[in-house]
């Protein structure tokens, strides 16, 4: 009985830690998608100028 009140101890600590370590990669890949964004929409719009100048 004694070990498996252990494993059911491990499985838990285990999906505790899982969720804390989700949260915070969320938090870092959250202002990388901002950064991204931005650096895409600067792109879109100098190819579009480029493409103007070209017309």
């Amino acid at each position: 009985e004694r070990t498996e009140n252990n494993s059911a101890k491990r499985k838990s600590r285990k999906a505790a830690n899982k969720a804390k370590n989700s949260t915070e990669s969320d938090s870092k890949t959250l202002p990388n998608l901002f950064h991204q964004q931005r650096q895409m929409t600067a792109q879109r719009s100098r190819i579009l100028s480029r493409l103007l100048l070209e017309l």
